[in-house]
């Protein structure tokens, strides 16, 4: 998944959009792991693109159905520091401690429940085809052994507003990934993944194509770290591929290590609310964490 699952970024796009993608983090781990152990990590993970620059740092707790993702170093973003996501298979929510509101997000798409049903602006990915460029022995990580995969993602992005024709937009994704091995008895912490997948996925309902080629890519093993390249596709031979925006993401610190289960429970005596109030009172603020722009659609 999915305070993973971008990422509390590109602020002023989302709030056009009314849409923001859940923040999720790469997966990893220091120590030999036990079955059912949880998974406790921090991902830094900066971008690059015409929408701006941006840096952040996040934690992740996650085990089986239950993740959590908490906001350790915003950046840019108008969320408060401690601001979390706190997701399972089957519901999702962003949670303010500092402003002691929680607002529901649509667990399928990361965006607020409340415009994930609105008609204006629908997103479809059609046409996904998943290639593998590249696969060797990577360098050690963390102390761990890696694997160097890149992958070149190609799919159409189809944008149309409500009664007006699509207007498909030809994407290609550039992803390189340094992998290490599931520890024997160990399988992905679910609700996690979900995160990751809505994040890269893109807004939009219509995605499960994308989301599925993106969990081939991810299904490979842990995810240490990651470089994403995106941008136009062009159909004229020996043209350059034009690049919108590059995402570096990296496991800094990482454990199998049991999470109490009272970290997955949704705080108590918090007003409940559609959307997330800006640190300030102002009406500019995020409605949730925001995944990286997808430049040029």
């Amino acid at each position: 998944m999915s305070a993973s699952a971008g990422q509390l970024r590109n602020v002023g796009r989302a709030r056009r959009r009314g849409r923001a993608v859940a923040v999720a983090l790469c997966v990893g781990w220091l120590a030999p792991a036990t079955a059912g152990a949880g998974i406790v990590f921090r991902e830094a993970e900066t971008v690059e693109g015409a929408a701006g620059n941006s840096r952040q740092i996040r934690q992740v707790l996650a085990e089986g159905e239950a993740c959590k993702v908490v906001l350790e170093d915003a950046g840019e973003s108008l969320l408060p520091v401690g601001t979390y996501i706190l997701a399972t298979t089957v519901d999702a929510f962003l949670v303010d401690p500092a402003g002691r509101t929680i607002a529901p997000l649509d667990p399928t798409t990361m965006v607020p429940a409340a415009s994930a049903s609105e008609p204006a602006g629908s997103l479809a990915a059609t046409d996904v085809v998943l290639d593998l460029l590249f696969e060797a022995p990577g360098p050690e990580l963390l102390g761990l052994p890696t694997r160097h995969l890149v992958y070149r993602l190609r799919y159409d992005d189809d944008a149309a507003d409500a009664g007006e024709p699509s207007r498909p937009a030809p994407r290609e994704e550039r992803h390189e990934l340094w992998v290490t091995p599931w520890p024997p008895g160990e399988v992905a912490a679910e609700a996690w993944m979900k995160l990751r997948l809505a994040e890269d996925g893109g807004p939009g309902v219509e995605r499960a194509d994308l989301r599925e080629a993106l969990g081939q890519m991810y299904g490979q093993g842990f995810v240490l770290r990651q470089s994403i390249e995106r941008g136009a596709r062009s159909g004229a031979p020996g043209t350059e591929r034009r690049i919108d925006q590059r995402v570096l993401r990296e496991v800094t610190s990482l454990a199998w290590a049991p999470v109490a289960a009272a970290e997955f429970e949704r705080p108590q005596g918090y007003a409940h609310t559609e959307f997330l109030a800006p640190p300030d009172g102002t009406a500019d603020a995020p409605a949730a964490p925001a995944a990286p722009a997808r430049e040029g659609t």
